[in-house]
């Protein structure tokens, strides 16, 4: 998915251009403020009312938790790793409630 703006209809929830575009698992674009608000109120998409059970993270927020765990592994310490495993842990739990 392309993070251009020029890409992107505009935000369904708010109805202006989308900031920090996140892909539900329906495959629909929202900002990511606007969808995390919706589903704190209800579950299912503002678009098709699929349930949604998360926000995708975007590839920005991946790459950094990754690029901490190399850091990590190559200075060896465990306990950065285990923050930046419970991290993605998080993410994953988030995505599937």
């Amino acid at each position: 998915m392309s993070e251009s703006k020029l890409d992107l209809e505009p935000c369904a929830i708010y109805l202006e251009d989308i900031k920090e575009p996140h892909k539900t698992k329906c495959n629909h674009v929202f900002c990511k403020d606007c969808i995390i608000q919706w589903r704190k109120k209800k579950k299912d998409c503002p678009l098709c009312r699929t349930k949604i059970p998360g926000v995708l993270p975007s590839i920005v927020e991946l790459d950094s938790l990754l690029d901490k765990c190399r850091l990590d592994v190559k200075n060896h310490t465990m306990q950065g790793m285990l923050e930046i495993l419970k991290g993605i842990a998080n993410i994953v739990r988030d995505f599937n409630d």
